[in-house]
């Protein structure tokens, strides 16, 4: 099963958008929402036994953060 991904990106200064795959579900006036919008969507589909993954992206557009929900093929040694 595909790992369904969203994404916390900047919307100039509109805020923040949050898509998953390329549509957009939410529009936030803050990355803290945008975040947990997103997360709060990624943990549906792990609660309902998928896969998902939330990218975090800074003002200039590069990732910062990624978290991953659901059997994480590449988990954090130590």
């Amino acid at each position: 099963m595909a790992r369904e991904r969203f994404t916390v990106n900047p919307n100039g200064d509109k805020g923040w958008t949050v898509k998953k795959g390329g549509a957009v579900i939410a529009n936030t006036a803050t990355q803290e929402d945008g975040i947990d919008r997103a997360v709060t969507a990624a943990k549906k589909v792990e609660n309902g036994g998928g896969k998902a993954q939330v990218l975090i992206k800074n003002r200039e557009g590069k990732v910062r953060d990624e978290r991953t929900y659901g059997d994480d093929p590449n988990p954090p040694k130590g």
